[in-house]
């Protein structure tokens, strides 16, 4: 069975037409989810584009073909046998043309996915859809290596349970534990009740695959990816969404400290949850910046699958991946950059993570687009 670090296209859904109105008239109309990011459904991408594409407009010049790109990804061609992916030479010509700006930029930018697509019954632009494509056998997939290790203890973690379906009653659990540990003034800054009530909607979808979970009221479905996850032994977990960590190159590692604005953004909004939990937190990043090394040849682009599920990055930090799981939004707010054509957004929420719950902070960063 494939390792879910590695691989996380699965069997398709059942093909449905494009409803995303960028990605219309298209050499091919229909899809299927999750997508090669782990986008759950095409709900989940209906809501997510509107602020991917527009991003990308400052770079639109980079390749003529970039939309078709962006689209064939994020919302693959879905045929009767499976979905097809971008030609492996295409996407490395658009890596070779767009890729350099869309980083410098601070912009996503996934060039390692090539390496894993095919030459064969390939989606290119122009190209006729009704090329019997290659079937799924389960193995389709992407090489996922935005990942890190580091020399806090030195070790990753080479097992983990895998959840792949909801469990409501655990769900409940870990927010009475939560809740209990933060104590009623903490509980209540952060809506905690809130988040119980539309925690309850999902009752009835108990045992339902994670990636089949609907968006309910004030909670959303995030997709499998990778966290910087943050203990700082209070018994209560902080996961951390980098831009850097989207598009990590070991080579250069983490960024030299966390985003000022951002974490000024969690104080000022939180200030008891954050003073209790994370008031070390920028010394205890730095001290674990300067410790921590990357070894190219376990998350390098040539790495081998499977990557460790969890590695101990020291200073209470750790590289994770974590399924899909439920994410309630307590705050969203844009905070200042020191480009000043550049858009940096805070989000904090409430997440359930497996059979814990974690809280949030994610950092995003991309170039205006007003």
């Amino acid at each position: 069975m494939e390792d879910p670090t590695c691989f996380l296209i699965r069997q398709s859904a059942e093909c449905e037409p494009i409803q995303y109105s960028g990605c219309m008239g298209l050499p091919y109309s229909q899809t299927s989810f999750p997508n090669i990011f782990g986008w759950p459904n095409q709900g989940f991408a209906l809501q997510t584009a509107p602020f991917v594409f527009p991003a990308y407009d400052p770079i639109s010049d980079c390749h003529p073909d970039l939309n078709f790109f962006l689209c064939s990804i994020l919302f693959p061609q879905c045929t009767t046998e499976g979905q097809r992916h971008p030609c492996k030479s295409f996407c490395y010509e658009m890596n070779a043309t767009c890729g350099e700006r869309a980083l410098a930029l601070g912009l996503p930018w996934e060039d390692w996915i090539c390496a894993t697509f095919s030459e064969n019954s390939c989606a290119v632009p122009n190209e006729d859809s009704t090329t019997p494509p290659t079937p799924m056998d389960g193995s389709t997939g992407y090489t996922d290596t935005d990942g890190i290790t580091g020399s806090g203890s030195g070790e990753a973690a080479t097992t983990q349970t895998t959840i792949t379906v909801f469990d409501y009653g655990a769900a409940v659990t870990a927010y009475d534990n939560l809740e209990a540990t933060l104590g009623p003034d903490i509980a209540a800054e952060l809506g905690m009740s809130s988040f119980r009530q539309d925690l309850d909607l999902y009752a009835e979808f108990d045992g339902t695959p994670l990636a089949n979970l609907p968006n309910i009221s004030g909670i959303i479905i995030q997709p499998e990816r990778w966290s910087v996850p943050y203990d700082s032994g209070e018994g209560v977990t902080t996961g951390l969404f980098l831009p850097e960590t989207r598009n990590f190159d070991p080579n250069v590692g983490l960024p030299a400290e966390l985003p000022s604005s951002a974490i000024a953004a969690v104080r000022d909004n939180y200030p008891q949850f954050f003073n209790r939990y994370l008031p070390q937190l920028g010394r205890n990043y730095a001290t674990m910046r300067d410790d921590v090394e990357f070894d190219e040849e376990t998350y390098g682009p040539d790495a081998i699958c499977p990557y460790p599920p969890r590695t101990e990055l020291g200073g209470g930090f750790g590289l994770q991946r974590i399924p899909p799981a439920l994410c309630f939004p307590i705050l969203e707010l844009e905070v200042a950059d020191a480009d000043p054509a550049a858009r940096t957004i805070v989000i904090v929420t409430i997440e359930v993570i497996g059979d814990v719950i974690w809280i949030e902070i994610l950092v995003f960063r991309s170039l205006s687009t007003e």
